[in-house]
């Protein structure tokens, strides 16, 4: 029998082969409060520094919550549930879970009415 090598998979194009069901790509990044405020007053009419000291409240409450271990329902944010909660010498650690709708559902609402 003759069979060419095109034919015959080697083991390493194997590993390769995708799956029929690869676990979607996620690519960790983390956003700090400044260019968070920026994307919040891109998204408004105010300026960043009319936004910072709601931010800060909101923020604020956001972590007094999940020490707390309340579970939130924050549209379009999404529920937040805490699984669990650990208190160290130096931080309070909550693993949380959230729940939203995806993001083909969701509507691309501004915060601020559109000008006229």
């Amino acid at each position: 029998m003759d069979q060419t090598t095109d034919q015959i998979p080697d083991q390493a194009t194997a590993e390769r082969a995708p799956q029929d069901d690869p676990a979607p790509e996620t690519v960790s990044v983390i956003v700090r409060r400044r260019d968070f405020l920026e994307r919040v007053a891109e998204n408004s009419e105010f300026r960043p520094n009319q936004i910072k000291p709601v931010m800060d409240a909101v923020l604020n409450e956001l972590g007094k919550a999940m020490a707390a271990g309340e579970a939130m329902n924050l549209p379009p944010l999404g529920k937040l549930t805490v699984n669990r909660t650990k208190q160290t010498d130096k931080a309070d650690i909550a693993v949380v879970r959230l729940r939203r709708k995806r993001t083909d559902e969701v509507a691309e609402t501004p915060l601020a009415p559109p000008e006229d």
